[in-house]
């Protein structure tokens, strides 16, 4: 398989489905747009993309970023603790951090439950192999 720009494959595309290119240009945008919302805001912890494949969070990677968010917190905060004010654009940065995190520790609850489901199956087809 030979991999094509996007731009590439929109004039075929518009010629077989007898559309206007911009559609189909839009189209494309528009999926693409929504595959990167997904991967930034981490909507869950496998995302599946059509004809390319899956991307897997990976729960040393999760537990990584969880921990340089919360550094960035921290900084803040004793900022904060010390008495020194800190800026609109710091603070607001602290709670978008903030945020962050409790986003990506969903994620890692979700990894977990994920990964204990898979434990579960893999003891019970152990098990029944074994019969």
């Amino acid at each position: 398989m030979i991999p094509k720009k996007h731009s590439e494959i929109i004039k075929p595309t518009a010629d077989k489905f007898s559309v206007e290119e911009q559609l189909v240009k839009h189209l494309v945008e528009a999926y693409w747009k929504d595959v990167r919302k997904s991967l930034v805001n981490c909507e869950g912890h496998n995302i599946v993309v059509a004809g390319l494949g899956t991307f897997i969070a990976k729960p040393w990677k999760v537990a990584e970023v969880i921990k340089m968010y919360q550094t960035v917190v921290d900084r803040y905060k004793q900022t904060i603790d010390s008495g020194t004010k800190i800026s609109f654009q710091k603070f607001a940065h602290m709670k978008d951090s903030e945020k962050r995190i409790e986003v990506l520790q969903t994620l890692d609850g979700e990894i977990k439950q994920d990964q204990q489901r898979k434990k579960i199956k893999r003891t019970m087809r152990h098990e029944k192999n074994s019969q």
